[in-house]
């Protein structure tokens, strides 16, 4: 990890996003996470109930691989993504032509407007 581009605020956004995917309570979600607000939940939640939090925990995945269907959507977007790039150049190209032409007409019509002025 570079730490330059790697901050804690990185390390928890990446945290919360395997959390909130997980398949466990919302109560637990949050606590993990560390989202309690003194008293709001002391009734409801169980803090000293540390083998219900863990096994929540551990239904999180933190593998580093990303998800083949994550894979194939970036690989998808990337594939349309050079197929917008080319089909851009060959429109700059066909802009960059019929400028060309468009100035070439515009300095012949000068010429001759020049030499017709020329003859008067």
């Amino acid at each position: 990890m570079d730490p330059k581009t790697m901050w804690v605020h990185s390390l928890r956004k990446a945290f919360r996003k395997v959390v909130r995917q997980a398949d466990i309570d919302d109560e637990d979600k949050e606590e993990m996470m560390g989202h309690s607000l003194k008293g709001s939940r002391e009734a409801y939640f169980d803090r000293t109930d540390v083998d219900l939090l863990q096994a929540a925990y551990e239904k999180c995945r933190f593998e580093r691989e990303v998800p083949k269907s994550e894979v194939s959507k970036l690989r998808a977007q990337l594939m349309d993504e050079q197929s917008k790039r080319a089909l851009d150049g060959a429109r700059v190209e066909t802009m960059a032509s019929e400028l060309e032409r468009t100035q070439k007409r515009v300095d012949d019509l000068t010429q001759r407007l020049n030499e017709m002025l020329e003859k008067k």
